[in-house]
This record gives structure tokens, C-alpha cells and sequence, in this order.
């Protein structure tokens, strides 16, 4: 008998899937399992010795080799930072006990097939908010179209009362035609033909200006319509390094700001920035205190009406990671003691998972951030934009396998390009054989 393995997001959630095979709608769905190799931002470390001080330059900074040494060794010989262990097995012990449920739907529409679980996507939308509610501050949360933006998906979170973040015109025009009634429109980029569609729907679209040029292509588009459109402005604060085609530097809003008197067609509302992948609250709210001290000091003609602090929430159940990919494991691999792409010698086999602050602590600090640092500007709405963090639960694979070559292999009806990216190389993902 053919097997059907699944590789979910989660376990245990019960109700209603929609199932759909691959390929056959546009904008081509994704499963939501995290992102982010572990060590992604590290490295080898590039230096020079100076025999003479004793010294090992290090990104450019004297360092003495024996701390070096010394932090080499502490690098080997702890676990690996931000790690724990075996978290996992209770994420396949309840995904297996829902096989039942997940082979038919294999055998109702067939494989490959993106699979939905329209309640667990609706319990993860209705934690989400609720982490954010109850603290006498308005919150709109809008799901980011990118994490999935499979129709079925959408439109199960459209019902629960969410609104729309959208960075291309295919997801502008998809979040119109399912209903959404507050819309997002933000990226770098955006065409005429989007600008014009955000202006003609300006009831329901909020444009996030990314630049100086972007305010006056958006102002003519509005003028020429007779309407005011309204909009934020994205701000980065070098959080991504040379990462910044996003927004304007944050201390240039005050110019952006000065530019705006001059577009009466524009109502500059409020302020947006993004930080992605975010394990605790730490960024926002350090973000915030940064972001408040320059709302203070420039504020639009109606005033500043709400600030946008984006997405980046992880997912808290299935962020694994290949020992081999760890800091730990990469140093290992550059002082030939283990394979560069396989398991090091003194690896037993438990899963690495990312350690990540539960999302009603995480809500609890953005909040107080928000209390203390935009007090001066008060009362604004706070606008979230969770993306992955929704769906990761609720969206799986299912897969036959209609091939198996010795013990370790076997060939499915659908390949690796159906995770979006390489996922499997750089992080664990579960391959749980159902029958």
C-alpha cells in the first residue's frame, strides 16, 4: 500500500480541512514551517596575528588570542546557545494521532496536497489577538499575505476578523476580493498601477510609503483622482545592516514628514517598521523607544494616529535546527573535527529547537513599551502584522510514496520545491510516515 507521510506545523488541532492540490491557483501556496538557520549571521572569524602584542585581530578589533582560544573553547564545549532539546517529539506524538484525519483528506483530494486546518488557524488568529487585547489600547491585526497567501487561508482569516497586509498588487487585488475592509499596501517598489489601485479602493487601503519619490507619485495619483489617500511611513533603524532597501533612515523622518505639508492629497497618518524574525520582545520594544523619541519631535498636520510595528513573531513549537549548522557545529567543521554538511561525531540524536518567548509574554512588553514610549503622541492605534506565526499550525503537506530505494530512501510524488525554498538543508523538518 502506498504510503502518505505529512510534514505539519503542528499537532493536535481537530476541525474542518480544506485541501487543494498544488499548482492549481495562482500565487502558489506555501507550507508555514519557521525560518532562519541557526548561525545564519555568523561565520568564520577573518583575522591576522601580530606575534609581537600577542594579539588576534578580530572584525577588525585587537583581541588577545588566548581569549580567543578561551571562547573557542567555551563555543565547543557548551550546548549550544538558544538551543533546547527533544521539544519536538510531543509536536509528531499529537500530529500522529490525528493520521486518521489526514489520510483522508489525502484520499478526498489527492496528492500532493496543501492541507488547511481551518480551526487551528482560527484558534492561532483568535490567541494572537487576544495576547494584544485588554490593555485600553486599540489593536488591528493584519496578516501578512506573504507567509501564505493561498486563498483558502486568507479567506478563513478574513472570517476571523483580521485585516490584510499586503506587499505586491496580486495580494492587494486578492485581499479585495475576499472582503477585507482594512488593507495594507506596503514594500519598496510599488508600480503605478498598484498606487492607482490603493487610490481607487482608498476607502479600504492604507498606502506605507517606503520613499521621498513614493510620496509624490502618490500624491499625483490622488490629486488627479480628487481624494485624499491615507498612509504611513516606513522607518528602518539599520536593524538589517546593509539590508535596507526598506523605508526611509529613521532620522529622515522629519524631512518626510516636512515633504508631507505639501501634499494635502496625502493624509499621513501613521508610522510602520518591520523586524523579522524575532525569538522575544526585545527588538520591538527596543525599536519603539528609538521610534518614539522622533515622533515627538515632528508630528503630521492630523496628528500621528497609529504605529505599525510589523511582524517577525516565531512560530513557538517547530523551529529546528541540524546540529551541524549551529555555531557549534560549523566550528567543528572548520577545524576538520566533523563533516561540514552531516551530524558531528558526539551527536545522539535529539532535536535543537529555537528557545522563543510565548507570544502573550512577548505581547505583555510591547505593550509597556508603548505606554512608555508613545505616551507623548498619545492616543494612536497599535497595527501588528503576524504572518507566519498564523498559519504555521494550521498548514501541512501530504505526499504519497510511490517509490522506496534501500532504507533511507524514498521518492514522493512531490519534491522539496513545495516548501518554498531549501528548507530541508538548513533546518529539521518533520517526515512523519502516517501509515
Amino acid at each position: 500500500m502506498p504510503h502518505t507521510a505529512a510534514a505539519p506545523e503542528s499537532g493536535g488541532p481537530t476541525g474542518s480541512a480544506q485541501g487543494r492540490a498544488p499548482g492549481r491557483s495562482s500565487g502558489a501556496p506555501q507550507t508555514a514551517t519557521g525560518v532562519g538557520a541557526p548561525g545564519r549571521a555568523g561565520g568564520a572569524v577573518e583575522g591576522a596575528t601580530d606575534p609581537a602584542l600577542g594579539l588576534l585581530a578580530v572584525d577588525g578589533l585587537p583581541m588577545p588570542a588566548d581569549e580567543v582560544l578561551a571562547r573557542l573553547t567555551r563555543l565547543l564545549a557548551e550546548p549550544d546557545a538558544g538551543l533546547e532539546r527533544g521539544e519536538l517529539t510531543g509536536l509528531v506524538r499529537a500530529s500522529l494521532a490525528r493520521r486518521d484525519f489526514y489520510l483522508e483528506a489525502a484520499a478526498r483530494f489527492g496528492t500532493p496536497q496543501y492541507l488547511v486546518e481551518a480551526d487551528a488557524l482560527e484558534r492561532q488568529a483568535a490567541r494572537f489577538a487576544a495576547a494584544f487585547a485588554g490593555a485600553g489600547r486599540p489593536v488591528r491585526v493584519h496578516y501578512a499575505f506573504k507567509a501564505n497567501p493561498s486563498q483558502p487561508v486568507v479567506e478563513i482569516l478574513r472570517g476571523a476578523g483580521l485585516s490584510a497586509d499586503c506587499s505586491s498588487g496580486l495580494e492587494l487585488e486578492l485581499a479585495l476580493a475576499c472582503g477585507f475592509e482594512r488593507i495594507v499596501l506596503s514594500g519598496p517598489g510599488k508600480t503605478d498601477a498598484e498606487l492607482e489601485l490603493a487610490v481607487t479602493n482608498r476607502d479600504r487601503v492604507t498606502v506605507h510609503l517606503d520613499s521621498f519619490a513614493e510620496l509624490e507619485r502618490l500624491e499625483g495619483r490622488a490629486a488627479a483622482a480628487g481624494a485624499a489617500v491615507r498612509a504611513g511611513i516606513r522607518v528602518n533603524i539599520g536593524a538589517h545592516g546593509l539590508w535596507t532597501k526598506f523605508g526611509i533612515p529613521l532620522e529622515r523622518l522629519p524631512a518626510l514628514v516636512a515633504r508631507g505639508a505639501a501634499a494635502p492629497h496625502v493624509d499621513l497618518a501613521g508610522v510602520q517598521f518591520h523586524l523579522s524574525w524575532q525569538r522575544s520582545a526585545a527588538g520591538y520594544v527596543d525599536t519603539l523607544a528609538a521610534v518614539g523619541r522622533h515622533l515627538s519631535a515632528c508630528t503630521p498636520a492630523g496628528g500621528w494616529r497609529f504605529v505599525d510595528i510589523g511582524g517577525g513573531y516565531y512560530p513557538e513549537d517547530d523551529e529546528a535546527a541540524y546540529p551541524w549548522l549551529t555555531p557549534r557545529g560549523r566550528l567543528l567543521a572548520l577545524l576538520g573535527l566533523a563533516p561540514a554538511d552531516g551530524p558531528p561525531p558526539d551527536w545522539d540524536g535529539a532535536y535543537l529547537v529555537h528557545r522563543v518567548t510565548p507570544i502573550e509574554a512577548m505581547a505583555a512588553q510591547i505593550l509597556a513599551a508603548c505606554r512608555t514610549h508613545l505616551a507623548p503622541i498619545e492616543p494612536v492605534e497599535l497595527w501588528v502584522e503576524p504572518g507566519r506565526y498564523l498559519a504555521n499550525q494550521a498548514v501541512h503537506l501530504l505526499l504519497t510514496v510511490v517509490d522506496v530505494k534501500g532504507d533511507k530512501v524514498a521518492i514522493t510524488d512531490g519534491g522539496t520545491n513545495l516548501l518554498g525554498w531549501e528548507r530541508l538543508e538548513s533546518e529539521h523538518t518533520p517526515l512523519l510516515n502516517l501509515t
